[in-house]
Formats: structure tokens, sequence, C-alpha cells
């Protein structure tokens, strides 16, 4: 059985929605290629919007007057489920904003005030969002604390890292794992502990040369991991490209990296540009890989969503992609 009802709906064709699905707004949104799994519940009052190539995990709960989701939001199925709402889910102020390419895995986000969450985010598994807290009654002399949470682009948030009402990190902001922020930060910062405070900065940046030299190596290392899933994996350097070359499924491949691009041929081409996250071309089962690889140390070169090809022994033991 599956739910979407309101006032305006425009969900694209290329949508893949589970089974037992419910989808409540006044205004419905969701672009193409985004995945909302099984026995997952949405209700945004006002406005629903879900942008490309999303993908929402099963059992999602999420309630708020407005809910604003950016491209390429991808939540895992873990055994915790994502929860979005909580106490306060009808209240005007309820309204999340989520930006591009963020990664939240089985986090409760309240949204009791307004949580504004920029790009390139990442929540870890059970870090959590609180806007509001309260127990003991006023009229006996204690406080009840309501505020909005906003968090600045390129931050992370460690394991089961909890933030406080009223806080707002800037962006390029370590959260460590098991912190508790009870207040704000500025860029450019790693904090933790209880309460979290600074414990040291971000890297404030690298030569050309050295990303280049990271580039390289991050190649170089790819090639070994290759050995473990495809045949006749082969490296040639030079002090200017790298070039992998070997087989898989019977088909060819080649992997070039020359100054700060990689250009990936088997079946079809595709560029990708580690400095600005773009690429050109068609995306393709060694690229899909290759990016999976390099989303593992922070480069987000996004189209649609992607796996990792399979070990070897995997293959043996009768698993598929």
């Amino acid at each position: 059985m599956k739910i979407i009802r309101g006032t305006k709906v425009n969900v694209h064709p290329s949508v893949i929605i589970g089974d037992n699905v419910v989808i409540i707004s006044d205004d419905i949104f969701i672009d193409e290629g985004t995945v909302i799994g099984d026995n997952t519940k949405i209700i945004a009052y006002e406005k629903l919007v879900i942008g490309k190539n999303c993908k929402i995990r099963p059992n999602a709960q999420f309630k708020a007057r407005s809910i604003e989701i950016g491209d390429f939001f991808f939540s895992d199925d873990n055994p915790r489920p994502l929860i979005i709402g909580g106490g306060g889910a009808d209240r005007p102020t309820a309204r999340i904003k989520i930006g591009k390419r963020c990664v939240i895995h089985d986090s409760f986000i309240n949204v009791f005030m307004p949580v504004e969450i920029g790009d390139d985010v990442g929540l870890s598994p059970s870090s959590d969002i609180l806007t509001h807290g309260f127990w003991s009654s006023v009229l006996e002399g204690y406080k009840a604390k309501f505020g909005a949470v906003k968090i600045g682009n390129n931050s992370i948030i460690g394991y089961r890292a909890l933030i406080l009402p009223d806080v707002t990190l800037g962006n390029n902001v370590s959260v460590g794992a098991g912190a508790v922020v009870t207040k704000s930060f500025p860029d450019n910062v790693i904090i933790g502990g209880v309460p979290a405070k600074i414990i040291g900065e971000q890297p404030i940046g690298l030569t050309t040369n050295q990303i280049l030299q990271i580039l390289r190596d991050l190649i170089k290392e790819y090639s070994e991991i290759l050995k473990d899933k495809v045949d006749d994996v082969t490296l040639k350097e030079t002090d200017e490209t790298i070039l992998i070359a070997g087989k898989y499924r019977d088909l060819n491949f080649h992997i070039f990296l020359f100054s700060d691009v990689i250009v990936v041929n088997y079946g079809t081409q595709i560029v990708l540009c580690p400095f600005t996250n773009r690429y050109y071309g068609k995306d393709n089962v060694i690229s899909d890989d290759l990016r999976d690889f390099l989303r593992h140390h922070g480069i987000r070169i996004f189209s649609r969503w992607f796996k990792s090809i399979l070990p070897k022994i995997g293959k043996k033991l009768g698993l598929k992609n």
C-alpha cells in the first residue's frame, strides 16, 4: 500500500517508492532518481521538497511543518530508525532544511524549533539534535529551553554526539564522538567533550602540489584495492600520469590520472574532477567503484547513487552487487 496525498503533488516518474509508504503534504515535490524505502512515513504539513538522487532508508519517520532535503541525500539501513520530528512537530516553528550531499544515518532530529543543516554535512550513527528541553514546571522556578539549531557546510557530527537547543555550528566544524554540544562554535574548529569545547583547528589548506600528490597516492592505493575485485590489474606511472588497466566481466577498462583529472573508460567514458567534485560524461561500474572509494576519503563526486564492486570472495560465495 502507498499513500501520496496533497493539494499539489509533483513526483518525477523515475522516483522509486517502496511498500507501505505514506507521504502527506499540502505541496509535494520529489525530484528524479530518488528512492524512498519501505515502511517510511513522511508528513510535512505545508511543504515537502526532496531533491535529485536521494536515498531515504526504510522505516524512516518524518514529521514537520516543512521539510526540504537537497540533492544526493543519503541514509542507510541501520538498526535504529531515522526520525525527524518528535515533540512539537505540529507547531509553526517545526521546520527542517537539509543541504546537498548530506549523510544522516539513524539520527533523532527534534524540530520543535527550526533546524538548518548545510551542504556536505554528515551525522554519524546515533548522533542526535534537540531543539527543546523541559520537565519540571516553570511555575516552580525551573527553566524550559527552546532554540533553533544550525549546522554549517562541510561539518561532521561524530558518533553518538548530541547537539542541544540554541546551537549554531560554523562551516568546517568537526564534533567528536560522544560530545555534548551546549553552545555555539565558529568556523574551522574541532570540538569534543562533555560539555564540548574547542580541542583543535581544521587544516588551513594545502598547496596545489600537495593536493596533486595526495590524489596520486589515492589512485595508487585504489589500484591495489582493485586487485581484490577484478582481473588483470596493472599500474603504469610516470612523472605526470598514472594509468590503471584491467578487465572486469570480460570487458577492458582504463583509469587515467593526468594532473587533477581522472578519466575512466569502461563501455562509457566519464571524466572526474576531484578539485570541484564535478564530472562529465556517462558513469559506469568502474567509475562507481572508484567514486565510492573516493567518497570514503571525503571526495564527493555524485551523480546517481552507486555501489562498490564486491570482492572476489563475495562472488565465490554467490553474493551479488
